[in-house]
């Protein structure tokens, strides 16, 4: 009788223990509750483990591609994005991977390079959710090397009846900058004022009261000045806390009345755009993460300044007449992996 209790105990005290371990499941969602929490750091250690003690589990790509993002070092980065094409070749994997590494070049002004990996997705995995932002990053990079012309077919592509909308607003967005580029201000006009009607307030990636100042540039630029007043007044009628392009203060576009005559000042011509570059010393797919690297660069004395660039948060520090000057900062400073570029 005392062995039969002692082999229950002991099958029962074995039992718990199996019951007590956690599942795949749950070790799964333990991460993912850490990276949705923003605890990026250990999120990424909890995936290290999952995968350990799971390595064969259905959740290993998704657990790799938490890693990368959350990964701080480009080429750690690239290594694992990288792997996960390796390991599942012709899946969404695959394809989510390839878009990565493309939009990580992107980030680091490396435009030829991030042409190579979306075209790769706009040419094999065209019937993914990678493919509308491909187009736009496609844009932009074309754009970034000059290739204005060739980013304007992708735009007429993009619009051609494919029944794509996530990114159209974006797009249209990049399109506009691109005409004013190009100095068609007539045409950026139309395509800035369709931004503006067909964006939320609440859009995250569009800052609107900037595409209002660029429209009101580009009817300025044209020749339209009430055009530009008014639209200065709407951007301030919609986000009365937003500020008025330098030029519109200094000559009154759009309130300065002159209280004897009731006259406007006449409208000063605008001065050529001066270029400036900067030095760009981080791009990051998380916010948390751009702000640790400023503090660090401000232990340093390099003083940054965090820019969002579409899905990414980008670190810029100074701003120089010449790219010369920007590169000779960069080196005294002693920054590594910096970008001297144009200032953005």
């Amino acid at each position: 009788m005392k062995k039969f209790v002692l082999t229950a105990v002991i099958a029962l005290a074995v039992s718990s223990c199996t019951f007590a371990k956690p599942s795949e499941d749950d070790v799964f969602l333990k991460a993912m509750t850490l990276y949705n929490s923003k605890e990026y750091k250990n999120a990424s250690a909890a995936f290290d483990s999952f995968l350990k003690e799971f390595p064969s589990s259905r959740y290993k790509p998704s657990a790799l591609m938490k890693i990368a993002e959350a990964e701080e070092n480009v080429d750690k980065k690239k290594d694992i994005y990288e792997r996960i094409i390796k390991e599942y070749p012709k899946t969404e994997y695959e394809a989510e991977a390839v878009y990565s590494l493309g939009r990580m070049y992107y980030a680091m002004a490396e435009d030829k390079k991030a042409e190579e990996y979306l075209g790769a997705v706009m040419g094999r995995f065209p019937n993914t959710v990678w493919i509308e932002p491909a187009y736009y990053y496609m844009i932009l990079s074309l754009d970034g090397q000059g290739r204005q012309e060739e980013a304007k077919k992708l735009y007429a592509d993009y619009n051609g009846g494919k029944g794509y909308y996530m990114y159209k607003n974006r797009i249209e967005l990049a399109y506009a900058n691109i005409l004013f580029k190009q100095a068609k201000f007539g045409e950026a006009v139309f395509s800035y004022q369709n931004v503006i009607d067909k964006t939320e307030d609440t859009e995250k990636y569009i800052y609107l009261p900037d595409v209002y100042r660029k429209l009101a540039e580009s009817y300025r630029k044209s020749g339209n000045v009430e055009k530009a007043k008014d639209a200065e007044s709407a951007m301030l009628k919609r986000f009365p806390s937003a500020d008025l392009p330098e030029e519109s203060v200094k000559t009154g576009a759009v309130t300065a009345v002159n209280t004897v005559t009731g006259t406007t000042p006449a409208e000063v011509q605008p001065t050529a755009v001066i270029e400036y570059f900067t030095v760009q010393v981080g791009a990051f797919s998380l916010e948390k993460n751009a702000e640790r690297e400023k503090e660090s660069l401000a232990k340093k004395g390099v003083k940054a300044e965090i820019v969002k660039d579409g899905n990414f948060f980008k670190l810029k520090t100074g701003k120089f007449r010449t790219k010369a000057e920007a590169e000779s900062f960069a080196l005294g400073k002693g920054l590594k992996n910096y970008l001297a570029r144009k200032d953005f």
